[in-house]
């Protein structure tokens, strides 16, 4: 097939004409500072729960989207100087229909009865924290970044829940240490929060700010759909030091065949982690001789492509701040194109690379979100010891918009000398809660001239009640290459451009038109 190139000016020139007025948003809630100790049990029997006014005005997004929630929900939220408590309330019509059966932790609690938390702790609309739980207590909690569209489900908070069934319905007590997040100190704070909650039993969503069928379930975890939480005062911001040592040891015996005896081979190896809160907003994290040897497995995949699969994060040292350090393109559930993937560190074509040591500074100062990141692997049969280092910025613009910059480097050090290196920038631009607009360049340069390239991405969305339409153009280069990052193909052109109506929760038409170009593949 031969390679073309493929120009969709005309195409975003008219999508990007398209906007729509934000919702109005009057609705605020007043945090009350608890003047007893709370147990978190989820029977309210505490009399700082009884002198907490509630909100109770929630509106459906399913079925009847608009209308009041068909089962009256109540929500209080009180602190004290180490916690953030919430409290709900969920009567119930036919409280023996109540569906709980989940207990894991991140399980599918979106399949029982359930209600959920957006906090926005910035109360800048773009990043913040998402915590779900059913009528059984059970815990499912994300960092949110880039207002929703990027979840980091591997984040778990150390949080309460205390819940409680009884004849009119259930009930759930929670508690948010404020160590666990990350905020901007003030003598009395201003964050955004939401409310949601969902009925099994008639398929029903409701949300105390309302969030539009249009964004389906994904509108849950935007910080868009906010509204103030004040109240709160007093409260510092946790500058923890966090040390976790560790050691490990084994031996055994073996059996050598050629000289008819046995050897005796023994184990030892020591490392540390650290987390130290340099100020209320930046968090370091540093490494040395790292053990990955308690994190969870990777879900098995059968891949039947040529392409490489991209799997979740689950280290914990490149789990604080992930999002930070974002930067690619395409792709509803994962990315064709990134810059930075951190699961080329430490891993060598399916092989374990030992980590000397690496250090991380991830936060906000003022407008601006910051990642730096440098670690260490070392030298094996596979490949020669390696440096990575990553810095990513993004600066706040307008009402809910930003723009960066990234550079990422790998360096072989030692007999393999020779570096891999990357470089971008990205906006994304929000007009409208209805309206996104990204765009992004980025390059490669190595030693070799043909492995330096150039790639770009430009993507519009748009959508109302009743409407959907969006449109993208991605463009690979052939001698693009991003060895510290993910790139699903090389040398690709693609444009893709899709719409829908809708009606009353109805789907009237769908459209789709996609066309590409790429190598010939022998």
């Amino acid at each position: 097939m031969t390679s073309r190139s493929i120009s969709p000016p005309c195409c975003l020139a008219v999508m990007l004409l398209l906007s729509m007025t934000a919702l109005a948003n009057t609705k605020t809630i007043r945090a009350h500072r608890a003047s007893d100790a709370i147990e978190i049990d989820g029977r309210f029997d505490e009399a700082s729960w009884a002198a907490t006014p509630g909100v109770e005005d929630f509106i459906q997004q399913e079925p009847n989207e608009g209308e009041p929630i068909s089962d009256p929900t109540r929500v209080r939220v009180m602190y004290d100087d180490e916690k953030l408590y919430i409290g709900f309330e969920c009567w119930d019509a036919e409280p023996d229909r109540i569906v709980a059966n989940e207990m894991r932790r991140d399980g599918a609690l979106w399949q029982n009865d359930n209600v959920y938390i957006t906090l926005d702790t910035y109360g800048a609309k773009r990043e913040g924290y998402f915590f779900r739980t059913n009528p059984l207590g059970a815990q499912e909690d994300m960092a949110i970044a880039k207002d929703g569209d990027d979840l980091n489900g591997d984040w778990d908070c150390i949080w309460e829940t205390g819940a409680y069934i009884h004849d009119e319905g259930w009930n759930v007590e929670i508690a948010i240490p404020f160590s666990q997040l990350r905020f901007r100190e003030a003598e009395e704070m201003t964050w955004g929060i939401n409310f949601g909650r969902n009925i099994s039993r008639v398929n029903g969503a409701a949300q105390w700010v309302p969030v539009p069928r249009s964004e389906f379930h994904m509108g849950t975890f935007r910080p868009t759909y906010t509204a103030p939480l004040t109240g709160i005062t007093g409260i510092r911001a946790s500058s923890h030091l966090d040390v976790k040592p560790y050691i490990v040891g084994g031996g055994s015996e073996e059996f050598d065949e050629d000289s008819l005896t046995w050897g005796d081979t023994f184990e030892r190896d020591i490392g540390l982690d650290v987390k130290y809160g340099v100020t209320t907003n930046l968090t370091l994290d540093v490494t040395l001789n790292t053990d990955f040897a308690q994190v969870e497995s990777d879900r098995e995949e059968v891949n039947l492509t040529r392409f490489d699969l991209f799997f979740p994060e689950k280290r914990e040292f490149f789990l604080e701040g992930s999002g930070m350090f974002s930067f690619g393109a395409g792709g509803d559930f994962e990315p064709d194109m990134a810059l930075f993937y951190s699961r080329r560190i430490g891993i060598e074509e399916e092989t374990l690379v030992p980590v000397l040591g690496g250090t991380k500074l991830t936060g906000k100062m003022g407008p601006y979100s910051l990642g730096a990141l440098s670690v260490l692997t070392d030298e094996t049969e596979l490949s020669p010891r390696k440096n990575y280092s990553v810095f990513r910025v993004q600066r706040d613009i307008l009402r809910r918009s930003q723009m960066g910059a990234i550079v990422t480097n790998q360096q072989l050090l030692g007999d393999g000398d020779g570096y891999f290196r990357n470089g971008g920038v990205d906006v994304t631009l929000r007009p409208t809660d209805q309206w996104r607009v990204d765009a992004l360049v980025a390059g490669s340069a190595t030693p070799d001239a043909d492995e330096s390239g150039v790639a770009f991405y430009a993507a519009n969305n748009w959508r109302n009640d009743n409407f959907r339409l969006s449109a993208s153009y991605l463009d690979i280069a052939p001698d693009f290459t991003a060895e510290t990052g993910f790139v699903r193909r090389e040398d690709m052109r693609r444009f893709r451009i899709s719409g829908s109506a809708e009606r009353y929760g109805r789907k009237l038409c769908m459209g789709r038109m996609k066309q590409a170009a790429y190598p010939w593949w022998t």
